[in-house]
């Protein structure tokens, strides 16, 4: 985070190469687990990519879990924080997270 990212206006749309989605591998012997956001492209399946309206942006983290106990239950530490791009594909479906230096803008903005 941190970088100045000229963002498309409200409603514009835009291509990306993929979408994100979380992950979560365990880290070590004990109940430690990473939580990781990734382009679904890195799993076994070829990259989709996703036309949408632009609709805002989210600061999303990755980080460590682990399970604290029944007092604390499950507990979450991000150590990285980075910007995303929402946008829909259709009205019937759910806002998808995107990469926003993996995008093109569609329409002038």
């Amino acid at each position: 985070m941190g970088k100045n990212i000229q963002r498309p206006r409200l409603g514009q749309k835009i291509q990306a190469r993929d979408r994100l989605r979380r992950i979560t591998r365990r880290q070590g012997l004990g109940s430690a687990f990473r939580s990781m956001w990734v382009l679904c492209q890195e799993r076994p399946l070829k990259a989709k990519p996703v036309e949408g309206i632009y609709i805002g942006h989210r600061t999303y983290s990755n980080g460590r879990k682990w399970y604290g106990g029944d007092d604390e239950g499950t507990l979450y530490q991000a150590d990285e924080w980075f910007e995303v791009w929402l946008i829909i594909p259709s009205a019937r479906e759910n806002p998808v997270p995107v990469m926003p230096e993996d995008t093109v803008w569609l329409e002038n903005g």
